[in-house]
């Protein structure tokens, strides 16, 4: 199942969809992957499983190399997650 905690915080994201009459898609990757990803890395995912999350792995790995992207990451995905943690809300 999934946490209250992540529920809770997606209620208000699910009454506006609702309300404006909106469809969804789910993007969550499966527990699993995360788990090894944050354990062993992206690289360690079997390929199979982890070109449903990258579907150009060449292309992902190129953006990752362009400086835009590294201080894109280091100054805020990295900061906010950061932030996240800090907070507990993972």
């Amino acid at each position: 199942g999934v946490d209250r905690k992540v529920i809770t915080t997606q209620i208000p994201l699910l009454q506006l969809a609702k309300s404006k009459k909106l469809n969804l898609l789910a993007l969550a990757p499966e527990a699993e992957d995360v788990q090894k990803v944050l354990t062993q890395g992206l690289q360690n995912v079997d390929p199979e499983r982890r070109s449903k999350y990258v579907v150009d792995a060449q292309g992902f790995i190129e953006q990752t190399q362009d400086p835009y992207f590294k201080l894109y990451t280091e100054k805020s995905l990295l900061r906010n997650y950061e932030t996240s943690i800090n907070n507990g809300d993972s």
